[in-house]
């Protein structure tokens, strides 16, 4: 089975991301470091999840008209300035927004990334590159949540978001420059 670079290379950007991509239980700690009640960190949490999913078609409809790039790149963008917002703001209302946020990127990017794994895949081999795709998540994540349990406890409860909000923007920067300069875009198209 040969992978396309071009899928290789997104499944490491994707890899790359998911080690800035922590458990959502640290927004929740840093939520109630910020002031917030158990109850009113509960309903951030709705918040986010209501955001996510009352997104998640329109953004699922905007990658299929204008392609996943224009959503992606957004979608971590956003990413990223959640995470370094968690780091360096400190009122509630921030707060608030940031969890809103942090439920658009989650719409923009659950579609997108899998409806490019599809589209790039070789024929007959979707389920074991989703499958692929899934376990690269699942490192990631471990990798991350590790990394950022590390930093709240060595460094300081801001130094997980920093780290996340870092490589959330390097991740968009990535994707970018993977989708839209010709150069690079051809080196992978030609493989």
């Amino acid at each position: 089975m040969k992978f396309s670079k071009k899928l290789i290379v997104y499944l490491s950007v994707i890899f790359i991301f998911c080690i800035g991509n922590s458990t959502n239980t640290f927004l929740l700690l840093k939520a109630q470091e910020r002031g917030f009640s158990t109850s009113q960190v509960i309903l951030l949490y709705l918040a986010y999840n209501v955001t996510a999913s009352a997104l998640a078609i329109p953004a699922g409809k905007f990658s299929d008209r204008l392609g996943r790039s224009k959503v992606l790149v957004p979608g971590y963008l956003i990413y990223g300035i959640v995470y370094i917002g968690f780091a360096l703001l400190v009122s509630q209302a921030a707060i608030v927004v940031l969890f809103v946020a942090h439920g658009a990127y989650h719409a923009f990017v659950s579609g997108a990334e899998r409806a490019f794994i599809v589209e790039n895949s070789p024929a007959g081999t979707t389920g074991t590159v989703l499958g692929l795709y899934g376990m690269l998540q699942g490192f990631g994540l471990l990798l991350a949540s590790i990394i950022a349990g590390s930093l709240w406890s060595l460094v300081g409860s801001n130094a997980p978001f920093l780290f996340g909000g870092i490589i959330g923007l390097v991740s968009a920067g990535m994707i970018l420059l993977i989708t839209k300069n010709q150069r690079i875009a051809r080196f992978f198209v030609d493989s």
